[in-house]
């Protein structure tokens, strides 16, 4: 689903996902918005999309799917002794790149030879990348902030046998330091949340423009400024390494009426990056060996009786994706690399005496999803309902069926949120509707076919471009989430 906050910019676009957050997917969106962070992990998890659920090499059905599957770096100690570079150079990419990447037909396609590809890309990027341990190839960049800090790392992987894929990568991959907590969620507003390819996309249009207009336009498309400098208006923007550090700070200003718009280079310290950091910021701590799935599933197996089914709770904390080096193994890692634990529980459920054949609808009630009405909670089934998040439902080799909960290790905070308000809005095709953004600190909409979305000043412009109805969910500063019900007619 497009996301699209309002007065922060547009951090949801980031293309790496964050876990517990709506994802990815954050590789392909098309929007002509700034591409931030709270998506590139709103890209962690399922922006790095589409990965099947860690269980033993059988068949049946996933309702919930995990994570992607991605290496581990390992190493705990940086290998860089320069202290403006304590973790290696970094890279000279920032994410838009990879997202360009992401959007070519020729680096992405699946039957073209890796070599063309990999040639493509390259001339892109104007960087050769990581040739990795499998044959893959890695580009790396560095990204704005996310909900662990000022700035990510992200990376674009280009294989021969697996689909191309953008997402998280480990931050010293980038030269950068891991967070000082991977397990809690900073404010969104520490750091910039633009690049600096953004900015200079944003710098060629106000060309020729008054003060007033090259604001109102470098609003429209970068939302609030970040900051004031006499009569400019400042928007930051994150950029890669240069002589003193692997990332740099950049600002565009517009409004002055003695000066153009223009970029300039800002310290660090503007973007909210204190460098260099402290050094046990880059050490990575002890690895932590996968946990093989197929031996804890067969052992729940025999011992659950004839009436039961086998019930694997796989618990991970907060912030952690799911990592499989293989379909028989599972680990985690946080956002910026780390390794994370990962827990593998068993028990027995009984089987209702009126379920003939065993399928998943024996434990798990099923919901249909109706545009424009919050969906009603969902059923845990035998998985607990405090830490519960998803599940799957599926078979060893033997046949024998088996459910997969997928848990927090800590219940999660109820939603203290009040209850969305739903409205419904009709317009003709071309007609068009504003919504003042005074209050609202994001707001997204399901999709882009039916309805195409603008700024004037503070209002949100929703214009009917196509018959059939879209759903736009604006959310306020208190966290209250009011739903409408577009209908182009």
């Amino acid at each position: 689903m497009p996301i699209f906050p309002a007065n922060r910019g547009d951090e949801a676009r980031q293309r790496v996902a964050r876990p517990l957050l709506d994802p990815i997917a954050m590789a392909s969106m098309t929007m002509k918005t700034t591409i931030s962070t709270f998506a590139l992990f709103s890209l962690a998890v399922n922006a790095c999309g589409g990965a099947t659920p860690p269980t033993a090499p059988t068949s049946g059905k996933t309702t919930i799917a995990p994570p992607v599957d991605e290496p581990l770096p390992g190493g705990s100690e940086p290998a860089s002794v320069d202290p403006r570079f304590p973790a290696g150079r970094g890279t000279t990419l920032v994410i838009d790149q990879l997202v360009d990447l992401q959007k070519d037909a020729v680096v992405r396609d699946m039957k073209a030879p890796l070599a063309t590809r990999i040639a493509k890309a390259r001339e892109m990027v104007g960087e050769q990348g990581e040739t990795l341990p499998d044959g893959s190839l890695a580009f790396r960049a560095v990204s704005p902030r996310n909900f662990l800090g000022p700035f990510g790392c992200s990376e674009y992987i280009l294989s021969e046998k697996k689909p191309a894929a953008l997402r998280p990568a480990d931050y010293r991959h980038c030269g950068l330091p891991y967070a000082e907590d991977p397990t809690t969620a900073t404010p969104s507003s520490v750091g910039a949340r633009h690049t600096i390819v953004k900015l200079k996309e944003v710098l060629a249009i106000l060309g020729g423009l008054g003060p007033q207009e090259a604001k109102d336009k470098a609003k429209s498309k970068l939302f609030m400024a970040d900051q004031g400098d006499g009569d400019d208006l400042v928007w930051l923007g994150i950029g890669p390494r240069d002589d003193e550090a692997p990332i740099t700070c950049h600002g565009l200003k517009a409004g002055s009426s003695t000066k153009p718009p223009r970029i300039e280079k800002l310290p660090l310290a503007a973007c909210s990056i204190a460098w260099p950091p402290p050094r046990e910021r880059f050490e990575r701590g002890p690895d932590i060996p996968p946990t093989a799935i197929t031996p804890v599933v067969e052992g729940c197996v025999s011992r659950c009786g004839s009436k039961e089914i086998c019930v694997v709770e796989r618990i991970s904390g907060q912030n952690v994706s799911i990592v499989m080096d293989d379909p028989d193994t599972v680990r985690g890692r946080y956002p910026d690399g780390r390794p994370a634990p990962v827990k593998l529980n068993t028990s027995c459920a009984t089987i209702p005496s009126s379920c003939n054949p065993v399928t998943t609808s024996c434990f798990f009630t099923q919901v249909a999803y109706t545009p424009g009405v919050p969906p009603p909670p969902r059923d845990p089934g035998p998985c607990k309902p405090d830490t519960y998040m998803g599940h799957s439902f599926t078979k060893t080799k033997s046949g024998s069926p088996y459910i997969m909960c997928f848990e927090r290790d800590k219940p999660m905070t109820p939603s203290t949120a009040p209850t969305p308000q739903v409205s419904r809005v009709a317009l003709k095709i071309g007609a068009s509707k504003s919504f003042s953004l005074d209050d609202v600190a994001s707001y997204t909409v399901g999709t882009t076919q039916i309805v195409e979305l603008s700024t004037s000043k503070n209002a949100l412009v929703v214009q009917a471009k196509k018959q059939g109805s879209a759903t736009l969910v604006l959310v306020d500063k208190q966290g209250a989430r009011t739903s409408v019900v577009i209908d182009v007619k």
